[in-house]
């Protein structure tokens, strides 16, 4: 069941920043019953503590907060160019502390390792928001950030997009599309497994989620009609699930859509071992159980068995376009809220 337009009381709203442009791009619940915020920011005062800087056009502005909104603490990073990403990720580790992943155009101040125009820099957090190391990754083209996913053992899988061949990044099949890029590293920042996914077309990961079995499945999206696609009926740009052991091989694969243009850019894991992946639909054809398509873009909503089998597919939207961005199950496991624009 789906509750996309319950209208909730607002308990509360702040604006927080400063002076200049500040983004808030992802928010993460912590075991403390506060929260950690991810920032990009271009600010120095009001909100931001008078010693955040900024060094370039945009730092990271990491801070803590109360269930009021009240600032506990707050840190800001970054170098002479820009960082900040709108698929920015924060965490809370298992350890206490916190990672995040964003994307960075500089290579000074916190920023070294910098390989060419744009990498996924990922950084390591104490509890109280103290640097504990800093690493840039990717090549020498473009490499986007998508998703961070805590594995066992304290080894975390980033998910990453990626027109690179080199440097950091395996060989891969397109330089001009990006790939899906998958690797993970352990809790100094070494990478111990890395992998490229994909074909010719455009690929690219949003989501890992643990499966039932032991493996990680992904979700996201291609164009692709070779490489790791091959022979899967990819039609335009279809949603993509992808099922990997805990090394990065593959254990099996699916696209959903119709001719037009599909995507996932979130998932859960449901109760009964399957899954729900949530995007987005241009598709008047696709035959769905719940809803119907309005026009443009609509939200996606499609029940996945365990083996990747669709169980039921739900639209929801107006005439004109949607953009999906997040959902997430309601406590009681009866339903989900979805959140983006219209």
């Amino acid at each position: 069941c789906l509750f996309a337009q319950i209208q909730p009381a607002i308990a509360w709203h702040k604006t927080l920043g400063g002076p200049g442009n500040d983004i808030i791009e992802d928010i993460y619940p912590t075991s403390d019953g506060n929260y950690i915020l991810f920032a990009a920011a271009a600010s120095s005062g009001g909100d931001v503590a008078i010693d955040c800087q900024p060094h370039g056009i945009h730092d990271i502005w990491i801070f803590k907060m109360d269930p009021a909104g009240n600032i506990i603490w707050q840190k800001c990073f970054g170098g002479s160019k820009e960082e900040g990403n709108p698929y920015s990720k924060i965490i809370q580790t298992s350890d206490g502390g916190y990672l995040f992943i964003t994307e960075s155009w500089s290579s000074d101040f916190d920023v070294e390792g910098h390989h060419a125009y744009s990498d996924a820099w990922t950084v390591k957090l104490d509890a109280d928001g103290n640097l504990l190391w800093a690493k840039s990754f990717g090549g020498y083209i473009y490499d986007v950030p998508r998703n961070i996913y805590e594995l066992p053992g304290q080894k975390y899988m980033l998910l990453s997009r990626t027109t690179s061949s080199d440097g950091d990044v395996p060989p891969s099949m397109d330089s001009v599309l990006s790939d899906a890029w998958v690797f993970i590293i352990d809790d100094e920042g070494n990478i111990v497994t890395n992998k490229i996914y994909g074909g010719t077309g455009d690929d690219s990961f949003f989501k890992a989620l643990p499966s039932a079995d032991g493996n990680i499945a992904l979700f996201g999206l291609t164009s692709s009609t070779d490489g790791d696609l091959a022979g899967m009926g990819v039609d335009s740009v279809d949603g993509w699930m992808l099922i990997i052991d805990t090394v990065g091989n593959i254990v099996s694969g699916k696209v959903y859509g119709g001719p037009n243009i599909e995507y996932f850019f979130d998932a859960l894991n449901t109760p009964d071992g399957g899954y729900i992946a949530f995007g987005e639909t241009g598709d008047p054809g696709v035959v769905v159980e719940n809803g119907y398509w309005h026009g443009d873009q609509d939200y996606w909503a499609v029940k996945l068995a365990a083996d990747g089998s669709v169980q039921w597919q739900g639209i929801y939207g107006g005439s004109e376009r949607e953009q999906f961005r997040r959902a997430m199950a309601l406590p009681d496991n009866s339903g989900f809220m979805l959140a983006g624009s219209t």
